[in-house]
Order: structure tokens, then sequence, then C-alpha cells
């Protein structure tokens, strides 16, 4: 025994101190590759990173020795050798993949992705996009070996590099393959193969519908060979195209009748909260009037700052300033209709020049994409400001992996899923005005596999009765309300085996029409909302088969779906676990709902627990079921 402790001491000598110097010395390397790498300064970064592989390799094959395998079987000290072993296994992937990284860059013409003119390089997005594949086979090495970090405690330096090696690999795996996705899409977007054509359609979050805001203007993108051109297409929707009714819109079988009818006009072609089916509604609707149109991409003032971050601000004729990305959402969503209140063409030339004189700035400057520049974009993708739509089946499945299709699906493997989305019903623009705050408390039962959750929403209406143009707080389309009232109907979208026990208005209980939205169940309501005021929404629900997998470890997991709204939603999430389980994972969540989130909680339940809920609680449970179905 001594010996044995002895030896793994040696071992330890051997191995500790040259294993701590290269992992020190690999991690500055490692931030002189990164930052070479952004100042797009190839040779450097190719050094640098090569540098830093070959020294967590050399750390990696001291820790892997022979000569340290007793060490592994001293507890704690084995925590040790196994934690920094595979830390410099990680470490060594991450290098690689900055060299994958950094071949590519080196393909790209001044060593970044540019649209020069409205052009790509479509060759030499080829050329990288090969180079840049061993990259995304090093990411999966790297979330392998992040799966096997040991959790027990170790020295600070380490549990420092294990803390942050699992906080901020992640998401850099997501950049890589979100990266590769994208560059290897661009061809086929780009029309390599032959023209393809992107209606533009804009909306405004100020008067809201189920994927975003009313549309209210349109104008058509081609692209062709890697060339971009703005097309001499823009205008109202309802003035370019036939009413969507007259082009027998194919429904999907899910789709709701009353939604079937509503979604005949224009205006509410997007009550949906599934943007592929508007973006398909959309190119049937553009057919007849534009010819043939292979794609959608969807905008709204929030989405439009971010381009603006990109090309920076503009300057329209129809407006007295310069449009920057922090004035773009108010300027659109309000200032332009206490400009012109009554002026339907003085508005609409406003919202022309506005979109066409943006992605002009597109097509016509020089862009460079760089990752620094990507933050904006990405937080606006994530929230639903921007979205795209491909009859393009690869090029569709592209834009899913992007995060921009929006489609409900992308629920899978959730077992719970809550999206709390309101549209306009009064026809005006108050819903600038309009603030959303959601608590949700579930308390799981994985006992019963299953759950019961309690939705409770404050929907403030912060819009005046008076002093703004009716066009902003008034009502239309036949609908009367007194000033600054906001009428809005409520979807409350939930996974497809949810059941509703109770909905209420005030504390008064009302009945709801439940429907499908796409694979998930939703639940509608409508309520008027008096100016300065707020109306509460409770909804009690029960969830029968709230987890996955059996035995005495269950998963419960829950997905929030944002809608893009003017001001973001906050919600407030607790999860609750019931005596007798211990639970690891994400139980809350507080905050501005940003972009989609998925809560885990693995829930194990205790050795006492569990012989109880076998012998007793288990038998009970089979003969309720049993009288139930009798009964």
């Amino acid at each position: 025994m001594v010996f044995f402790v002895l030896a793994a001491l040696f071992a330890t000598l051997y191995a500790g101190p040259t294993a701590l110097r290269a992992a020190r010395t690999g991690r500055a390397t490692l931030t002189e590759a990164r930052n070479a790498f952004l100042r797009r300064d190839v040779d450097a970064a190719r050094r640098e990173f090569s540098s830093a592989a070959s020294l967590f390799r050399s750390s990696k094959t001291r820790l892997a020795s022979p000569m340290v395998w007793p060490s592994r079987l001293i507890p704690v000290l084995g925590t040790h050798v196994r934690t920094a072993l595979t830390l410099s296994r990680v470490a060594e992937r991450v290098s690689e993949a900055g060299l994958a990284a950094t071949a590519a860059q080196a393909q790209l013409p001044g060593r970044e992705l540019k649209l020069v003119d409205g052009r790509v390089d479509l060759a030499a997005v080829r050329r990288a996009t090969t180079a840049f594949g061993a990259s995304i086979a090093a990411a999966a090495d790297i979330e392998e070996e992040l799966s096997r970090i040991p959790t027990g405690w170790v020295i600070d330096s380490l549990a420092r590099a294990r803390a942050e090696a699992l906080q901020l690999l992640p998401s850099a795996i997501e950049g890589l393959r979100k990266g590769q996705t994208a560059i290897e899409a661009m061809p086929s977007l780009l029309g390599e193969n032959g023209r393809k054509r992107y209606v533009v359609a804009f909306s405004n979050l100020a008067e809201l519908r189920g994927s975003g805001g009313f549309i209210g203007y349109i104008t058509s993108l081609a692209a062709e060979r890697g060339d971009l051109d703005l097309e001499d297409v823009s205008g109202r929707p309802t003035e370019l195209f036939p009413p969507p009714g007259e082009t027998q819109l194919a429904f999907p079988e899910w789709f709701p009748a009353d939604l079937r009818r509503q979604s005949r006009i224009f205006q509410n072609i997007n009550v949906t909260t599934d943007f592929p089916t508007v973006g398909r509604f959309i190119v049937q609707s553009a057919g007849p009037a534009l010819g043939p149109v292979q794609g959608v991409i969807g905008v709204d003032p929030i989405g439009l700052a971010a381009i603006l971050r990109l090309t920076g601000p503009i300057t329209v004729a129809a407006w007295p300033q310069p449009i920057t990305a922090d004035s773009v959402s108010r300027v659109a969503q309000h200032d332009v209709y206490l400009r012109y209140p009554t002026d339907d063409d003085q508005r609409q030339d406003f919202f022309s020049q506005l979109v066409r004189t943006t992605f002009d700035r597109l097509v016509t400057g020089v862009l460079a994409f760089r990752p620094e520049s990507f933050g904006d974009f990405d937080t606006a993708v994530r929230g639903g400001h921007f979205r795209m739509f491909s009859s393009d089946a690869e090029d569709q499945a592209a834009f899913k992996e992007l995060g921009l299709a929006g489609g409900v699906e992308r629920t899978q493997g959730a077992t719970d899923v809550l999206s709390f989305v309101s549209q306009n019903g009064a026809g005006n623009k108050a819903d600038w005005f309009l603030h959303r705050n959601v608590r949700y408390h579930v308390r799981l039962e994985p006992g019963d596999r299953a759950a019961v959750s309690e939705i409770d929403v404050e929907m403030r209406n912060d819009a005046p009765s008076s002093g703004l143009p009716e066009y902003v707080i008034g009502a239309s389309g036949g609908v009367t309300l007194p000033l600054g009232t906001n009428r809005q109907n409520v979807t409350v979208l939930r996974s497809p085996q949810d059941e509703l026990r109770a909905i209420a208005i005030q504390g008064r209980p009302v009945s709801a029409v439940q429907a499908a939205e796409g694979p998930l169940r939703s639940y509608r309501v409508t309520t008027e909302i008096p100016a300065r005021s707020s109306k509460s929404i409770r909804l009690i629900s029960e969830i029968p088969l709230a987890f996955t997998t059996e035995g005495r470890e269950r998963i419960y997991r829950l997905h929030l779906l944002p809608q893009p709204v003017a001001n973001r939603d906050v919600y407030e999430v607790s999860i609750e676990v019931p005596a007798g389980w211990r639970s690891t994972g994400t139980r809350t969540f507080s905050g501005e709902l940003t972009g989609d989130r998925v809560l885990e909680v693995r829930v194990y339940q205790t050795k006492p627990a569990w012989i109880v809920d076998k012998v007793f609680l288990e038998p009970w449970r089979e003969v309720r079921r049993i009288f139930g179905r009798i009964f």
C-alpha cells in the first residue's frame, strides 16, 4: 500500500507541474490566436493555434502516461488528474478547430466574407467550406469530452478552468455549427444554380399578429450566381397581390377554420405563429403578381435595427433626421404615425424609403461579415425579428438550423411548452404601449409522470385615452372602442398533451377556443384592456406525460417560445420538485425572454421514497386508473 501511494505521488510530481505549465502557457497562446484570427492575421493565427495544440498535446500525453495511472485510483487526487486530462484534450481540439477556421479564413478575399456591391465570391465560399469542415469534427469531439469532465472537488485554478470550459464552449460549438451551416448554404441561397427571388415582408409590431406584426409593406430581392439585386417591386401587399383568398391557399390540415377565414385577407396572413406556414402563404399569394418566388424574408423594425448596426445610419427624404439602429424602432412603430396621422400615402412613402434604403445599402456597399458584428443580428434572429422561408427543402433546412425558420415544430423533444401570444383586434397601433409579464409555476409529480401548471399573465396597456391620433389609439374595421383601449386576441401555446383545467380573466372564469398550432395545442380568448390599465389572465392545466425515461431518473424539459413584440416580455418561471425526489438542472428563470429558452430538470427518486412508491403508491395509482375507466 505504501509503495502504491509513493508511486502515485511520484507520478503526480512527474506529470503535474509540466501539465500545469503547459495549460497556463497554452491558454495564453489560445487567446493570442483568437485575437490574431479576429484581426484577420492568418499567419499569426495559424502559428499560435499550432503552438497551443502542441502545448496541450504535451500536457495530455503526460497526464495519460501509464506512469500516472496509480494517481487515478486515489480519491481526490484521481479527480484532479482526470479533470486536467479531459481539459487538455478539450483544449487540444479547440486549437485544432481554430486551425480549421483559420484555413477557411485564408480562402476568402481579404481574409473575410464580404458583400461587395451586392456580390459574394461563391468560388471562395466553396473553398472556405471545405477547409472549415475539420472544425465541425473537432466540435463533436469537444462536446463528447465536456460530457466526461469529473464533477468532484478540485483546486481553484482547475475548478476555474473547468467552469470556464463548461460555460463558454457550448455556445462556441453552436457558433461553429451555425457558421458551417451558413457557409454551406450560401451558394444555394444566392442562386448559384439559377435565379432565386425573395419577397421582403416588412411588419410592424405596433399592431401585433401571431408571428410578428401587421405586414404593411412588400419589396423583392433577387439572387443569381452570388449577385443580389433589389427589384423594382414595392408597395402595400393589398395593392400588389390579389387577396390570398383568391389564390387558393394550401392550408395545412391542422389550420383552424376561423383562422382560415381570417387569412383570406393579406392583413391577417400571418395570424399563425408558425412562420413556415406564413412563408408558404406569402409565396402562394405573390406568385400570380410577381411570377415564380422561392422564398420570404420577414423583418420588422427591430430586425432593421440589426441591419443598420452592420451598414450604419441611413437618410430618407420622408424623415427629417438620419435614422439609426437606436432610433428606427421608435420612428417606424410610433413616431411616423404622429408625423403623418391621417395621410396614408405619406406614411407608405416613408416605409418604402425606409425598407428599400436599408436593403439598398446591403446590395450597393461593401459589407464585411465579421464575428464581432454578428451579436446584434443574432439577437434579432433569436427574438424572431428576422426570419426566412424557402420553398427549397435544403435551403429551408439551413434556415431551421440557423434559427431563422421560426417553426413551432422546433419544440420537438420538449415535454412542456409555453408561448404567450396576442394579436391586435382593434386595427390600431396601440401595441407600442403593450407590456406583458408572464409567471409560470410548475409542480412536478414524477410519481405519476405528470405535472400541474399555473400560468398568470399581466397585460398592461400604457396607451393614453387622448392626445394621440385615432389611428394610434382608436379602432377600425367596424370596431367601436373607447380611445386608448387595446383589444387583444390571446393565444396560449402548450404541449400536445396539455389538458386545460381552468381559465379566468380578472378572476372571472371564461371559456377558451381550443385548437391546434402545428404539433402544439392552443387556447384562445379575447380581452379588452382600457387605457392606462391592466388585465390578468390565469390558466391552470395538467400535463399527463411530463417526463421522458423511466425508473428512478426522469427528465422534464420545458421549451419557452417568444413572440416578436415591441416591448420584450418578462417571464418568471419556477419548477417545484416534490419531497422524496432530488433534482439537477435549471428550475428557475427570471428576465426578458429574448429568444427560445429550454429548462431541463432531471429528478432522481431517493431509495426510501422509491420503496414506498413501489409497495404502496403505484398499486394505488393503478386502482384509481381502473376505477376511473369503469366509472
